[in-house]
């Protein structure tokens, strides 16, 4: 399990680079609205991150991607609104500046969505 999370955190930190750059690149250029950036930014990640796990992370070689996918899209629909919400908690309450509340937020949804992943979306049928 250890080298299976350590992969996960690998294929994830990709995930994340694409997510803050698209919501650095979506805020700072075209000024939209810092969560709706967070979470385009989310789903752009998250058909890297789906990838990278179904592959490597979990390696899900040889098994349906429809049967996968429709799970891993289920537990990414609900990360991405703990994300939104987290995310918006901390830059209206806390005034934390977005790009560390996005840090932080995926900090939090991390754990949650390698268990959700882990134990649901790629455990073999």
């Amino acid at each position: 399990m250890l080298g299976t999370f350590f992969k996960y955190i690998i294929s994830g930190s990709i995930a994340s680079i694409v997510h803050l750059f698209v919501l650095i690149f979506l805020v700072e250029l075209f000024s939209v609205n810092k969560v709706i950036a967070s979470a385009i930014g989310f789903c752009g990640a998250t058909f890297v991150n789906y990838n990278l796990q179904y592959h490597w992370a979990f390696s899900m070689k040889g098994s349906p991607h429809g049967f996968f996918f429709r799970r891993y899209l289920m537990v990414t629909l609900i990360m991405l609104g703990v994300n939104m919400f987290i995310f918006w908690w901390f830059i209206t309450y806390w005034m934390i500046y977005y790009f560390w509340a996005q840090f932080w937020a995926m900090g939090i949804v991390v754990l949650l969505n390698f268990t959700a992943n882990r134990y649901y979306t790629f455990r073999k049928k």
